[in-house]
């Protein structure tokens, strides 16, 4: 992809498996859903350069962004309709993890040392901005079934 003049290549993978209990407030297929989740979203990419408040970086830059906890809690909203009388479900969801992200790079070392210490000054910078965020939504669709 191409940001800003910017060529990043990267790679994003969403895994996990969670444990979930589940309320329906009515007889209809309106859900609330809560439980803990292990896994998450990952983001890994290379790139020539990286910019920070306007400040451009050149380097062979690896950069990874990850959920901060392997385990953590979730909550969300959602509707299942059954599909027959087999237990099999189609479910929608929109919800909630409780962690933020973070970030890690390499690269900076091939730049200047003036170069190399702003460079440390903004990535921290950006860190800070991610952690800000105490949450990360998320959608589901799938299938369930229930026994």
């Amino acid at each position: 992809s191409t940001e800003g003049g910017t060529t990043i290549d990267g790679k994003v993978t969403s895994e996990s498996v969670g444990v979930m209990l589940v309320y329906y407030p009515s007889g209809s297929g309106f859900r609330i859903s809560g439980g803990l989740t292990a896994g998450g979203y990952n983001f890994d990419a290379s790139t020539a350069s990286l910019e920070f408040d306007g400040t451009t970086y050149t380097s062979d830059f690896d950069l990874n962004i990850k959920q901060d906890k392997n385990i953590v809690p979730v909550i969300a909203l959602g509707y299942t309709r059954p599909v027959g009388q087999s237990g099999w479900q189609i479910l929608a969801e929109a919800g909630a993890r409780f962690t933020h992200l973070t970030a890690t790079v390499s690269g900076q070392n091939a730049l200047a040392a003036a170069d190399k210490d702003a460079f440390e000054t903004d990535f921290d910078e950006f860190n800070d901005e991610l952690s800000k965020n105490k949450f990360i939504p998320f959608i589901t669709i799938g299938a369930s079934f229930s026994f």
